[in-house]
């Protein structure tokens, strides 16, 4: 496998983001973006999108002074195929706008802090549940046919506590945990 580097001057690359309405960052995802349509062309494949994973900076006014990264993960489309390199960039730029006010970006450091409180079994049970795969291992390659199929639920367990009802030490409370339910409109 042979990889090459590209360096482009940051002053001209800063220069053309502006001409196309953009920024630095837009100007940086829409080459990537057209670096892997080339690529993809090459070899004869047609996506329309690409999934992409970027930080998003959730940093606000009153976190500003607070000292280290304020970033939530995303993960989105980004589309391949805009033959102009400047509406391109503009179609690019606006959907990161769309990443950077999506409202469950706020939620991730709330969700994160209880999340850190749960049993880790819980937590890759959940994990591992998401990976419900359908695939066929083929010509060395994993899962090389077959498709992912997202849950609508994961249910990890049952809890069976000991309860005291009436001097009774023999009674139980069975409590579901890890129960994670996920919206069916996927």
């Amino acid at each position: 496998m042979h990889f090459d580097t590209i360096t482009v001057p940051l002053t001209e690359t800063k220069a053309a983001a502006k001409r196309g309405g953009g920024k630095l960052n837009d100007a940086f995802v829409t080459a990537v973006a057209r670096g892997f349509r080339y690529y993809h062309d090459k070899h004869g494949a047609t996506p329309e999108t690409l999934r992409m994973g970027m930080p998003i900076n959730v940093r606000t006014a009153e976190t500003a002074d607070l000292a280290g990264n304020q970033w939530a993960p995303t993960r989105f489309p980004v589309p391949i195929r805009v033959d102009d390199p400047l509406e391109h960039l503009q179609v690019v730029r606006g959907v990161i706008a769309v990443q950077r006010h999506e409202p469950a970006v706020g939620l991730v450091e709330p969700l994160s802090s209880v999340l850190y409180r749960l049993p880790t079994t819980v937590l890759s049970q959940c994990d591992a549940g998401l990976g419900v795969k359908n695939g066929v291992n083929r010509f060395g390659s994993k899962n090389f046919y077959g498709t992912f199929t997202p849950p609508c639920a994961i249910i990890n367990g049952v809890l069976t506590l000991p309860a005291e009802v009436s001097g009774d030490r023999s009674t139980s409370i069975a409590l579901p945990f890890g129960v994670v339910g996920f919206p069916m409109r996927w």
